[in-house]
Protein backbone atom coordinates (compact mmCIF):
# COMPACT_ATOMS: atom_id res chain seq x y z
CA UNK A 1 0.00 0.00 0.00
CA UNK A 2 1.46 3.45 -1.20
CA UNK A 3 0.64 6.45 1.23
CA UNK A 4 0.40 9.57 1.16
CA UNK A 5 -0.29 12.53 4.20
CA UNK A 6 0.71 15.43 2.19
CA UNK A 7 -0.29 16.82 -1.13
CA UNK A 8 -0.64 13.76 -3.37
CA UNK A 9 2.59 12.96 -4.59
CA UNK A 10 3.53 12.07 -8.72
CA UNK A 11 3.11 8.48 -8.34
CA UNK A 12 4.20 6.23 -11.15
CA UNK A 13 1.71 4.04 -13.50
CA UNK A 14 1.70 0.57 -12.34
CA UNK A 15 2.52 -1.98 -14.92
CA UNK A 16 -0.60 -3.66 -16.41
CA UNK A 17 -0.39 -6.67 -13.96
CA UNK A 18 -0.41 -4.28 -10.74
CA UNK A 19 -3.95 -2.62 -10.81
CA UNK A 20 -4.35 -0.17 -8.08
CA UNK A 21 -7.17 1.73 -6.67
CA UNK A 22 -6.79 5.23 -5.14
CA UNK A 23 -8.54 5.30 -1.79
CA UNK A 24 -9.14 8.88 0.02
CA UNK A 25 -9.59 9.09 3.67
CA UNK A 26 -11.15 12.21 5.49
CA UNK A 27 -11.01 12.65 9.48
CA UNK A 28 -13.77 13.82 11.18
CA UNK A 29 -14.24 17.03 13.21
CA UNK A 30 -11.62 17.62 16.18
CA UNK A 31 -9.36 14.84 15.41
CA UNK A 32 -6.97 14.92 12.38
CA UNK A 33 -5.71 12.84 10.14
CA UNK A 34 -3.25 10.72 12.15
CA UNK A 35 -6.92 9.11 13.94
CA UNK A 36 -6.65 6.47 10.70
CA UNK A 37 -3.25 4.92 12.14
CA UNK A 38 -5.00 1.71 13.27
CA UNK A 39 -6.83 1.15 10.23
CA UNK A 40 -3.94 2.09 7.73
CA UNK A 41 -2.22 -1.52 8.01
CA UNK A 42 -5.67 -3.80 7.13
CA UNK A 43 -6.11 -1.99 4.00
CA UNK A 44 -5.41 -4.29 0.88
CA UNK A 45 -1.94 -3.46 0.04
CA UNK A 46 -2.50 -2.71 -3.71
CA UNK A 47 -4.06 0.25 -2.48
CA UNK A 48 -3.08 4.02 -3.03
CA UNK A 49 -4.07 5.31 0.12
CA UNK A 50 -4.08 9.51 0.55
CA UNK A 51 -5.14 10.76 3.97
CA UNK A 52 -6.62 14.23 3.23
CA UNK A 53 -6.96 17.13 5.70
CA UNK A 54 -9.82 19.29 6.37
CA UNK A 55 -9.03 22.83 6.07
CA UNK A 56 -7.10 23.72 9.32
CA UNK A 57 -5.83 20.62 10.13
CA UNK A 58 -2.28 18.97 9.67
CA UNK A 59 -1.24 22.26 8.48
CA UNK A 60 -3.76 23.06 5.86
CA UNK A 61 -4.93 26.63 6.09
CA UNK A 62 -8.00 27.70 8.53
CA UNK A 63 -11.40 27.68 7.16
CA UNK A 64 -13.52 31.14 6.25
CA UNK A 65 -15.85 32.23 9.10
CA UNK A 66 -18.27 31.32 6.83
CA UNK A 67 -16.95 28.04 5.41
CA UNK A 68 -19.39 25.63 3.88
CA UNK A 69 -19.38 22.19 2.85
CA UNK A 70 -18.14 23.28 -0.56
CA UNK A 71 -15.49 25.09 0.91
CA UNK A 72 -13.86 22.28 2.41
CA UNK A 73 -14.73 19.84 -0.84
CA UNK A 74 -12.69 22.67 -2.53
CA UNK A 75 -9.93 21.79 -0.22
CA UNK A 76 -10.04 18.09 -0.34
CA UNK A 77 -9.51 17.86 -4.13
CA UNK A 78 -7.08 19.90 -4.15
CA UNK A 79 -5.33 17.57 -2.27
CA UNK A 80 -6.82 14.41 -3.98
CA UNK A 81 -5.51 12.45 -7.16
CA UNK A 82 -6.46 13.66 -10.43
CA UNK A 83 -9.16 11.52 -11.60
CA UNK A 84 -11.72 9.12 -9.81
CA UNK A 85 -11.10 7.78 -6.58
CA UNK A 86 -12.85 5.68 -4.06
CA UNK A 87 -13.53 7.86 -0.77
CA UNK A 88 -13.79 7.21 2.97
CA UNK A 89 -14.89 9.64 5.23
CA UNK A 90 -15.65 9.02 9.20
CA UNK A 91 -18.61 11.93 10.61
CA UNK A 92 -18.24 15.55 9.45
CA UNK A 93 -15.07 13.98 6.58
CA UNK A 94 -18.19 11.36 5.96
CA UNK A 95 -20.62 14.47 4.99
CA UNK A 96 -17.66 16.43 3.38
CA UNK A 97 -17.32 13.53 1.11
CA UNK A 98 -21.00 12.70 0.27
CA UNK A 99 -21.34 16.38 -0.65
CA UNK A 100 -18.40 16.34 -3.23
CA UNK A 101 -20.34 12.60 -4.20
CA UNK A 102 -23.69 14.90 -5.10
CA UNK A 103 -21.55 17.60 -6.65
CA UNK A 104 -18.82 16.50 -8.61
CA UNK A 105 -19.80 12.79 -8.72
CA UNK A 106 -16.81 12.62 -11.40
CA UNK A 107 -13.95 12.37 -9.15
CA UNK A 108 -15.60 9.49 -7.03
CA UNK A 109 -15.54 5.48 -7.72
CA UNK A 110 -17.21 4.39 -5.08
CA UNK A 111 -18.06 5.76 -1.69
CA UNK A 112 -17.45 4.35 2.44
CA UNK A 113 -19.66 6.57 5.26
CA UNK A 114 -18.50 5.65 8.31
CA UNK A 115 -20.78 7.15 11.27
CA UNK A 116 -22.34 9.43 9.10
CA UNK A 117 -25.31 11.30 9.29
CA UNK A 118 -27.06 13.22 6.42
CA UNK A 119 -27.93 15.50 8.69
CA UNK A 120 -26.13 15.70 12.02
CA UNK A 121 -28.31 17.97 14.49
CA UNK A 122 -31.90 17.17 14.83
CA UNK A 123 -34.54 19.05 13.39
CA UNK A 124 -38.38 18.35 13.72
CA UNK A 125 -38.56 16.86 10.68
CA UNK A 126 -35.10 14.66 11.30
CA UNK A 127 -35.38 13.87 14.81
CA UNK A 128 -32.46 11.34 14.24
CA UNK A 129 -29.57 13.38 15.05
CA UNK A 130 -27.83 15.12 17.61
CA UNK A 131 -30.09 17.59 19.59
CA UNK A 132 -30.00 21.17 19.04
CA UNK A 133 -29.38 21.70 22.87
CA UNK A 134 -26.13 18.93 23.00
CA UNK A 135 -24.70 21.31 19.56
CA UNK A 136 -25.01 24.14 21.32
CA UNK A 137 -23.57 22.60 24.55
CA UNK A 138 -20.18 21.95 23.05
CA UNK A 139 -19.99 25.24 21.27
CA UNK A 140 -20.32 27.08 24.86
CA UNK A 141 -17.43 25.01 25.91
CA UNK A 142 -15.49 25.64 23.30
CA UNK A 143 -15.61 29.27 23.91
CA UNK A 144 -15.30 29.39 27.46
CA UNK A 145 -12.12 27.13 27.34
CA UNK A 146 -9.39 25.78 25.48
CA UNK A 147 -8.86 23.96 22.58
CA UNK A 148 -7.44 20.53 24.96
CA UNK A 149 -10.08 20.73 26.94
CA UNK A 150 -12.90 21.06 24.39
CA UNK A 151 -11.05 17.61 22.59
CA UNK A 152 -11.23 15.62 25.74
CA UNK A 153 -14.79 16.19 26.31
CA UNK A 154 -15.53 15.43 22.43
CA UNK A 155 -13.24 12.95 23.41
CA UNK A 156 -15.85 11.30 25.88
CA UNK A 157 -18.67 11.86 24.26
CA UNK A 158 -17.35 9.94 20.85
CA UNK A 159 -15.98 7.08 22.92
CA UNK A 160 -19.30 6.66 25.16
CA UNK A 161 -21.87 3.84 24.08
CA UNK A 162 -19.02 1.64 22.42
CA UNK A 163 -16.65 -0.75 23.63
CA UNK A 164 -14.40 -0.44 26.43
CA UNK A 165 -14.59 3.86 25.93
CA UNK A 166 -11.73 4.62 28.03
CA UNK A 167 -9.49 2.86 25.87
CA UNK A 168 -10.97 4.45 22.65
CA UNK A 169 -11.03 8.17 24.86
CA UNK A 170 -7.03 7.80 25.16
CA UNK A 171 -6.50 6.59 21.70
CA UNK A 172 -7.98 9.61 20.39
CA UNK A 173 -6.37 12.27 22.61
CA UNK A 174 -3.20 10.40 22.04
CA UNK A 175 -3.86 11.10 18.34
CA UNK A 176 -4.89 14.34 19.07
CA UNK A 177 -1.90 15.44 19.99
CA UNK A 178 0.38 14.15 17.46
CA UNK A 179 1.03 16.94 15.11
CA UNK A 180 -0.92 20.56 15.31
CA UNK A 181 -3.97 20.57 16.96
CA UNK A 182 -6.61 22.59 15.20
CA UNK A 183 -7.77 26.12 16.17
CA UNK A 184 -10.21 27.40 18.04
CA UNK A 185 -11.15 29.16 14.99
CA UNK A 186 -11.50 26.05 12.91
CA UNK A 187 -13.35 23.70 15.27
CA UNK A 188 -15.77 26.34 15.82
CA UNK A 189 -16.24 26.72 11.94
CA UNK A 190 -16.59 22.76 11.80
CA UNK A 191 -19.05 22.47 14.57
CA UNK A 192 -21.20 24.83 12.63
CA UNK A 193 -21.04 22.91 9.61
CA UNK A 194 -22.51 19.69 11.54
CA UNK A 195 -24.89 22.21 13.36
CA UNK A 196 -26.12 23.51 10.10
CA UNK A 197 -25.20 21.15 7.16
CA UNK A 198 -28.25 19.26 6.01
CA UNK A 199 -27.43 15.98 3.30
CA UNK A 200 -30.71 14.75 3.11
CA UNK A 201 -31.04 15.46 -1.23
CA UNK A 202 -27.51 14.73 -1.35
CA UNK A 203 -28.09 11.15 0.24
CA UNK A 204 -31.15 10.46 -1.99
CA UNK A 205 -29.38 11.42 -5.27
CA UNK A 206 -26.26 9.66 -4.81
CA UNK A 207 -25.18 8.26 -7.85
CA UNK A 208 -21.66 6.33 -6.99
CA UNK A 209 -22.32 3.22 -5.46
CA UNK A 210 -22.00 3.62 -1.73
CA UNK A 211 -22.11 2.15 2.07
CA UNK A 212 -22.99 3.33 5.06
CA UNK A 213 -20.88 1.69 7.86
CA UNK A 214 -22.42 2.16 11.75
CA UNK A 215 -21.90 1.29 15.42
CA UNK A 216 -25.02 -0.26 16.92
CA UNK A 217 -24.31 1.99 20.22
CA UNK A 218 -22.97 5.39 18.71
CA UNK A 219 -24.41 8.19 20.61
CA UNK A 220 -23.83 10.73 17.79
CA UNK A 221 -24.83 9.23 15.15
CA UNK A 222 -28.18 6.65 15.91
CA UNK A 223 -28.97 3.63 14.28
CA UNK A 224 -32.56 5.52 13.32
CA UNK A 225 -30.52 7.81 11.21
CA UNK A 226 -29.15 4.75 8.92
CA UNK A 227 -32.80 3.63 8.58
CA UNK A 228 -33.75 7.23 7.56
CA UNK A 229 -30.88 7.27 4.85
CA UNK A 230 -31.72 4.15 3.72
CA UNK A 231 -35.17 5.26 2.63
CA UNK A 232 -33.80 8.30 1.06
CA UNK A 233 -31.61 6.11 -0.72
CA UNK A 234 -32.93 2.59 -1.27
CA UNK A 235 -29.35 2.15 -3.05
CA UNK A 236 -27.36 2.57 -0.06
CA UNK A 237 -25.99 -0.39 1.12
CA UNK A 238 -25.72 -0.39 4.89
CA UNK A 239 -23.66 -2.34 7.51
CA UNK A 240 -23.84 -2.42 11.23
CA UNK A 241 -20.62 -3.22 13.26
CA UNK A 242 -22.39 -4.57 16.45
CA UNK A 243 -20.81 -3.13 19.42
CA UNK A 244 -19.15 -0.11 17.75
CA UNK A 245 -19.71 3.27 18.72
CA UNK A 246 -18.78 6.16 17.01
CA UNK A 247 -15.20 5.82 16.65
CA UNK A 248 -15.76 2.45 15.17
CA UNK A 249 -12.33 2.10 12.70
CA UNK A 250 -10.79 2.45 16.01
CA UNK A 251 -12.71 -0.16 18.18
CA UNK A 252 -13.67 -2.45 14.85
CA UNK A 253 -10.51 -2.07 12.07
CA UNK A 254 -10.98 -5.09 10.57
CA UNK A 255 -14.52 -4.94 10.01
CA UNK A 256 -14.16 -1.27 8.26
CA UNK A 257 -11.18 -3.05 6.29
CA UNK A 258 -12.96 -5.97 5.42
CA UNK A 259 -15.86 -3.86 4.38
CA UNK A 260 -14.24 -1.64 2.44
CA UNK A 261 -12.10 -3.89 0.69
CA UNK A 262 -15.27 -5.46 -0.62
CA UNK A 263 -17.34 -2.46 -1.78
CA UNK A 264 -14.93 0.07 -3.01
CA UNK A 265 -12.90 -2.03 -5.61
CA UNK A 266 -13.68 -1.04 -9.07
Amino acid sequence: MELSMSSPPAFDDPAPDEAHTDVCLVHGWGFGPQVWAPLLPRLPAHWRVHVLRLPGYGGEPEPLADADLDDQVDSLLAQAPPGRSAWIGWSLGGMAAMQLAWRQPHRVERLMLLATNARFAAAPDWPAGVPAADVAAIAALLERTDVPTALHYFARLIARGGADSEAVQRQLEARGYQGPAPSKKTLRVGLDLLARSDLRAACAALLPPAIAVAGDRDPLVPLSAIDRMRVLNPRLRILIAQGAGHALFLTHPQVVAEAAAADLQP
